[in-house]
């Protein structure tokens, strides 16, 4: 009778360990690996966090990607650096250096799909950006030119507003001379 308590009080215990919710795993959002190093997500959590750090954090955060760079000059570095000096903020920033980086990533890389879109998207960002920064230097060339312009019709008014007052003296001290 013994034994068939026992049996029952296994069988009643297993019963409910097989009932109950076994605890769910946290979600994890799949994160593409390439070589070891985080794909295109890691790729854009770099930008939003140099986007929110100060030019210290900034320039220390480039020495160490300049650095992992040297010592393994490969596509996925070559991104993180480019990105960096792309959106950094003015002492960080290099643009040109940037582009080379980019223009530097064969076709055929160890980056993922994304990775390469990221890629074409920000090198073809920089182009644009050097056409408009080339523009904006030549309407700030032509704005110079004008402003520089404007002040020289401006001294000839001066001169020839000076010139008039002096020819209408001359003419009051004529008909001041011819009225005596």
């Amino acid at each position: 009778m013994k034994m068939t308590k026992v049996v029952c009080a296994s069988f009643l215990l297993l019963l409910l360990v097989a009932c109950s919710e076994l605890p769910q795993k946290p979600y994890i959002e799949y994160v593409p690996v390439v070589n070891g190093e985080g794909g295109i997500n890691s790729n854009l959590e770099e930008i939003n966090a140099a986007s929110g750090m100060t030019v210290p954090q900034q320039e220390r955060r480039l020495s160490d990607l300049e650095r992992d760079f040297r010592l393994k000059p490969d596509a996925n570095n070559r991104l993180r650096l480019a990105l960096l000096l792309s959106v950094g903020d003015e002492p960080v920033q290099d643009r040109a250096r940037a582009q080379a980086l980019l223009e530097g990533i064969d076709a055929p890389t160890s980056l993922s799909s994304s990775q390469q879109g990221l890629v074409q998207l920000l090198s073809q960002f920089l182009q644009d950006e050097e056409v408009m920064f080339g523009e904006l230097e030549s309407c700030i060339t032509q704005v110079s030119q004008q402003g520089r312009r404007i002040d020289e019709l401006e001294q000839q008014q001066k001169e020839l507003t000076s010139i008039e007052q002096n020819i209408q003296h001359r003419d009051k001290q004529l008909e001041g001379d011819n009225g005596r």
